[in-house]
């Protein structure tokens, strides 16, 4: 009978040898442990991402409302989004994606009028949608535009998609009114959807921003108040006149709006041009396109004499931030 080597049995035995139990928790132990980190790896990038879409969405909702003005269109500052069209701030989130119910707040052009005598015109009105929303899935169809978690709606306040959306007054209370307010608030309340954050290891439960405040007033208008113009008079005016105002043309809830500087004057002698200042009250003029007119105490257009003739107004751009007082009105006279 044939005998086996004893180097080979023992060879055979051992790669017939299995893992003993330790080996097979300490496997088990290593491949879980790979697994939660694993995990926690890709929960924690996910997360981030999550982070990152909310953050490029609050930038997109600012861009939405007050445009963005480093981008420059055939050398000049590009004017766009919602104040510079509407004249005021957005009442909620849908009024950036859904048009009014009221046509009349739509995209038009308007005339301006000093008296009953036409003289120009401005455009201006509703010409969104200034974003992109998705349309969601389910029964109601709605169009949204949510944080990067998604976060379902606030009861009661539908229209806003999860956010936080507050309108600030000058003295920082809240108001359901854009036409009283100077600033707004847009926050996300993170990835638990709660006001705070219950789990301080967490970082993404923290609303975002912290402050809250996206848009304040120096971001989309200028206080007028006891500001002043300067007019820089093209032509050589008929006589002095003392009786004269400057008055602005603006949009305000898609609509064309007025108001008048304080009177100021004209030596034709001294060839000196006062300088008009706008009194005390609400005198903000938001950013945009705007026109501007010198008018006399009896309602006509001052063209070097009063009454005066109509002329053609003049049209300027306002940017907030880049703005500097005096601003000049170049005005044309026979």
């Amino acid at each position: 009978m044939y005998r086996f080597p004893t180097s080979s049995l023992s060879f055979c035995l051992q790669i017939s040898r299995g893992f003993t139990l330790v080996e097979l928790l300490l496997v088990i132990f290593l491949l879980s442990s790979l697994a939660l980190v694993t995990t926690l790896f890709v929960d924690n990038a996910n997360e981030q991402y999550r982070f990152e879409t909310t953050r490029t969405r609050l930038e997109q909702i600012r861009r939405a409302i007050i445009g963005d003005t480093s981008r420059t269109l055939n050398g000049q500052p590009e004017i766009s989004g919602f104040v510079a069209d509407m004249g005021r701030l957005p009442a909620n989130l849908q009024e950036l994606i859904e048009p009014p119910a009221d046509e009349e707040h739509l995209w038009g052009i308007t005339d301006i009028e000093v008296g009953a005598v036409v003289v120009g015109t401005l455009n201006g009105g509703w010409r969104g949608p200034y974003l992109e929303a998705v349309q969601e899935s389910g029964v109601s169809g709605v169009r949204a535009f949510r944080d990067g978690w998604g976060n379902p709606d606030v009861s009661g306040d539908e229209a806003n998609f999860g956010w936080v959306f507050k309108l600030k007054k000058s003295d920082d209370t809240d108001t359901a009114d854009p036409a009283e307010a100077v600033a707004l608030r847009v926050q996300s309340l993170g990835v638990d959807g709660a006001i705070g954050q219950a789990d301080e290891n967490n970082p993404y439960q923290a609303d975002y921003p912290n402050d809250g405040y996206r848009i304040a007033l120096n971001d989309w208008a200028v206080d007028l108040q006891e500001q002043t113009f300067q007019i820089q008079l093209n032509g050589v005016p008929s006589g002095s006149f003392s009786d004269l105002k400057l008055r602005l043309y603006y949009l305000k809830n898609g609509q064309q709006q007025s108001f008048d500087s304080v009177a100021f004057e004209i030596n034709s002698v001294s060839g000196v041009v006062s300088q008009p200042v706008f009194s005390a009250g609400e005198k903000l003029l938001p950013m945009g396109m705007h026109a501007a007119v010198v008018v006399c105490n009896d309602g006509t257009v001052y063209n070097g004499n009063c009454p005066g003739a109509p002329q053609p107004p003049y049209h300027f751009k306002l940017i907030p931030r880049a703005y500097t007082p005096p601003m000049t009105v170049e005005w044309t006279v026979q």
